[in-house]
């Protein structure tokens, strides 16, 4: 007697398979970086020419300015001329007794909830 061959049963797909939604996405998200990408480009060119437009004019200006008033170079920030801010402050501005302390607080406080000193 012959072996029975077991039948494998293909199921039936009943319903049309609908792409999924990022699938439909796909495409549109790709434009749209590739559109983020083109006026990326555009924007650095743009800042590129104005840089060197302005970098052009600061230095025909500094040609004619006397020593005293040429601006500090960038290894000192804080100068007028030269952004970077002023020196960082030392006191905490609400604080009136120096730096807050670091840490979370929990470890800083005693147990009626106030501040240790």
């Amino acid at each position: 007697m012959e072996p029975v061959r077991k039948r494998v049963v293909e199921p039936v797909r009943t319903r049309v398979a609908e792409p999924a939604r990022t699938q439909v996405a796909a495409p549109v998200v790709r434009e749209v970086r590739e559109a983020r990408g083109r006026v990326r480009d555009a924007v650095r060119e743009e800042v590129r020419e104005v840089g060197e437009f302005a970098g052009g004019i600061v230095g025909e200006l500094a040609d004619e300015a006397p020593p005293r008033f040429l601006p500090a170079p960038p290894s000192m920030p804080g100068l007028p001329g030269i952004p970077g801010g002023p020196a960082r402050r030392t006191r905490h501005p609400r604080s009136g007794r120096g730096r807050r302390p670091r840490g979370t607080g929990s470890e800083r406080r005693n147990p009626c909830g106030r501040r240790a000193r």
